[in-house]
């Protein structure tokens, strides 16, 4: 009985707005998944109302009641209605009978006959009121069932949602972990800048880069690049006299005589740029002496044409 009394006087203070957000919030998600504590909702509300139709209240709880309920039409609607009754039922009480002075065939009759044509009217007065009310009553649970449905719905619809993004972060995640794994037994890439034309840059002991110019003069030695000894790669970035197209190269390094001593047939770029990188060069492949290197890009119908030749000569030092 205790435990009933307590709940009850919760509930009353949730709908007064008297309780702190987080109960309230733990309130609302109680009738919003039990049905038992829905309907205690509901009566609670109901003895809440009619409580202050008869003037039952203390100050603090009717001015709580006012500032929560009298604030919309429904709540007006439901405080008049209440009031309405209340007022039917005090006026039925306090209408006196009259006393029939010979007993009657039956109950029913003698008892409507002992009743004044006063207590007549309010008492169908009452009836016609009770109908209307149980009807207003009916109503008004049906509405707010199809809004605590509605509710529920809403509460499904975003428990799944969270659910959704909640798997599209975890694998957003782990792909992240993936990545991190890879690059991590990849280890650190080497930083390394496009030099300007002509400057020799080095971004390793290992490997020296140049930057060499257009030139097609088979034999003529072109740029001499020196290469140290300690170097196991050669870097070459080509210069164009404007900007290429092409998206995929073919490159060959002959020496003076036509021999081919290296040629990567696939290696990319973007569109639109004045240069492109090759693809490291073991040293070994290219000793003191004089080279050719033939460059070609894809067309748009697959076949290569030619885009530039350089000249260039390898020193040791």
């Amino acid at each position: 009985m205790l435990g009933k009394v307590e709940a009850d006087a919760r509930l009353t203070r949730y709908l007064l707005g008297a309780v702190s957000e987080t109960e309230r919030e733990n309130i609302e998600a109680e009738y919003l998944t039990d049905e038992d504590v829905f309907e205690q909702m509901l009566i609670a509300e109901d003895e809440l109302v009619d409580a202050y139709a008869r003037g039952e209240l203390a100050d603090q709880e009717r001015k709580q009641f006012e500032k929560n309920f009298l604030t919309s039409a429904r709540g007006r609607d439901r405080v008049h209605f209440s009031q309405a009754l209340a007022g039917v039922v005090s006026d039925a009480r306090s209408v006196p009978r009259r006393v029939s002075p010979s007993p009657s065939p039956s109950f029913f009759t003698a008892l409507w006959a002992s009743l004044t044509p006063k207590v007549r009217v309010a008492g169908v007065a009452f009836a016609v009121l009770l109908v209307a009310a149980f009807s207003w009553l009916l109503l008004e649970r049906m509405s707010m069932r199809a809004e605590l449905q509605g509710l529920r719905a809403e509460q499904v619809r975003l428990t799944e949602q969270s659910k959704e993004l909640q798997r599209v972060a975890d694998v957003e995640r782990a792909r992240n972990a993936e990545l991190a794994a890879q690059l991590a037994e990849r280890g650190p890439e080497p930083v390394t800048t496009e030099p300007p034309k002509g400057v020799v840059q080095r971004p390793s002991e290992d490997i020296i880069a140049f930057n060499i110019s257009p030139g097609s003069v088979r034999g003529s030695g072109g740029t001499t690049l020196g290469v140290p000894r300690s170097a196991k790669f050669i870097r070459l970035t080509l210069s164009f006299e404007r900007p290429s197209s092409h998206q995929e190269y073919r490159a060959a390094i002959e020496t003076a005589d036509g021999n081919t001593v290296w040629r990567n047939d696939s290696f990319g770029s973007r569109s639109g740029l004045d240069r492109v990188s090759l693809p490291s060069i073991p040293a070994s492949a290219l000793p003191p002496g004089d080279y050719v290197l033939l460059l070609t890009g894809k067309q748009a119908d697959g076949n290569f044409e030619p885009v530039a030749n350089y000249s260039f000569r390898i020193s040791r030092k």
